[in-house]
This record gives C-alpha cells, structure tokens and sequence, in this order.
C-alpha cells in the first residue's frame, strides 16, 4: 500500500499515481491511541483523576502567661504605686500611719463635776513619734435629742501644738462636754485620733 506524494490518493500495489502520475510514497503514520478514561468502580462513569491533595499545617496553639511572670509584674506594680503613694513596702513614710491611737488618762470617761472655775486637767499616755498633739473639747448645745449637737468650745475648742501629753482647759458653762486627744508628726500629718471621752458641770 503507499500514497500519492502529489495528491495524496491511496494507492495499492501501483508505483505511479493513476491519478496524477506521481511516483507512489510510504503510507501516513499512524497516531498513537488516546488514553482510556478512568471509570468508577461503582457506577462505570468516566471520572477525572483526582488533584493532588495540599499539606495543612497546624496554627500553633496560643502561648499561656506564665504565673511566675505574673506575680513578678504585680509585685512591680505594686512597688511603684506604693512608692508613688507615700508607702515602702507597705509602711507609710510621712509618719500617719505608724503613729499609734492615744490612751487617754484623766478624767475618766462620764465624770461628773461640780467645782468652779470649771477646770479640766486633760491627760493622755504619750505616743511614739509624735512631735506634738491636738485637744478638741465640745459642748453640748440644748438636749441631746434626737439628734446631740456638739460643738467646740468657743474660747479654746481646738489647743494644737501641745508638746506635752496634758492640757488645762476651762469649761465654758454648765452643761455636758467631751474631749479627744490627736497624735501629730514631725512632718506636721495627724495620726488617728482617740474616741471621744464625756464629762458634765453640774455648777
């Protein structure tokens, strides 16, 4: 078998083209088969290969804060708030704190007096780091009900700056009063006052 190299007609066992005359030629190359389509076991369909699958890479689980770190970082915080504060590890440095409540002494809580003039040895025990003390005395204006009405003594109701742990004060009339004693530091801040102690002029 062989082809026209002119007009490409068939030929069989002729050397010369009947057609054209041309010397006959080898017959065209056969091309290769196409691949057969890939088919489902299940139902016989014809299916596309499947396309490769892409590696998944795991996010990496959040880090936890470490404990240590935090109680480090609030011990710091605290240092600086503290010293921003008036404090160093946990004492007060402008002398408030660490002044102790006065005891006070004489005269005892509800005595009663009916001397005159109407004299009052105020006594108190001393306070470590004080530098000075405060006195208020009050008086008790109209009747206690229902509300007391307290109010300072109008002479000398406050006597600050007192060195010593006693104070003499007059009483102004006849009627209830009472008094406290507040510790003060060398840096002029009051420590906590003592309660309030009554007493009462009957002349």
């Amino acid at each position: 078998m062989g082809v026209c190299r002119r007009c490409g007609a068939r030929l069989g066992a002729e050397r010369f083209c009947t057609t054209c005359g041309a010397p006959a030629g080898p017959p065209p190359p056969v091309p290769p088969p196409s691949p057969a389509p890939l088919l489902s076991p299940a139902r016989g369909v014809a299916t596309a290969p499947a396309p490769p699958q892409q590696a998944t890479v795991a996010a990496p689980a959040p880090r936890r804060p470490r404990s240590t770190a935090l109680l480090v970082l609030a011990a710091a915080l605290l240092l600086v708030l503290g010293a921003g504060g008036g404090f160093v590890l946990g004492r007060a440095t402008d002398g408030s704190s660490a002044l102790a409540t006065p005891q006070q002494l004489a005269p005892s809580d509800g005595s009663a007096f009916t001397h005159y003039p109407r004299d009052l040895d105020l006594r108190w025990s001393p306070v470590a780091g004080a530098a000075s003390y405060t006195v208020e005395v009050q008086f008790l204006n109209g009747s206690s009900s229902p509300v007391p009405d307290w109010r300072l003594e109008p002479a000398d109701g406050i006597t600050a700056g007192i060195t010593s742990t006693s104070v003499r004060h007059t009483f102004g009339g006849s009627q209830p009063g009472r008094w406290r004693v507040t510790p003060v530091g060398p840096d002029g801040t009051a420590g906590p006052a003592s309660p309030w102690w009554g007493f009462t002029f009957e002349l």
